[in-house]
């Protein structure tokens, strides 16, 4: 809650408008008070969810050595996201120029597709910490 009557921001039928300096409300009015929202960067960084999940977003890439059906090439191939929730979005990067995005449940899906019944591929995951995972 805002700590003095200035921060106070008022919700009037339905519009936003800042209170007035006395911070009350004209007689008569539907009003409820916001909680104004830090906009500092160092408290908008992603970070661990303290009580929701064991930790926080990780990123990683998939390198490929091989490319055993043609299609997503070699070196660098996807860029990825796995969330606090297990669920991880996959950045392809071909098809040149946008490349596509895919979802997945969990890491052990997508490797389930995309790594394990692949091994000529020779795949490796590369961690932003800089672990790896190999096939």
């Amino acid at each position: 809650m805002p700590e003095n009557k200035e921060e106070t921001e008022t919700l009037v039928h339905g519009e936003d408008i800042l209170s007035e300096t006395t911070g009350l409300p004209a007689k008569d009015e539907a009003t409820e008070e916001v909680e104004v929202v830090s906009l500092d960067a160092e408290e908008l960084k992603p970070k661990p969810a303290e009580k929701r999940a064991p930790r926080g977003i990780e990123t990683f890439t998939v390198c490929r050595q091989s490319d055993e059906g043609g299609i997503s090439g070699t070196g660098v191939v996807i860029e990825g996201v796995l969330f606090a929730t297990g669920q991880v979005v996959l950045h392809w990067l071909s098809p040149s120029p946008l490349g596509s995005i895919s979802i997945f449940a969990s890491m052990d899906d997508f490797k389930k597709i995309h790594a394990t019944p692949h091994k000529d591929n020779k795949t490796i995951i590369t961690w932003s910490d800089g672990r790896q995972d190999s096939w």
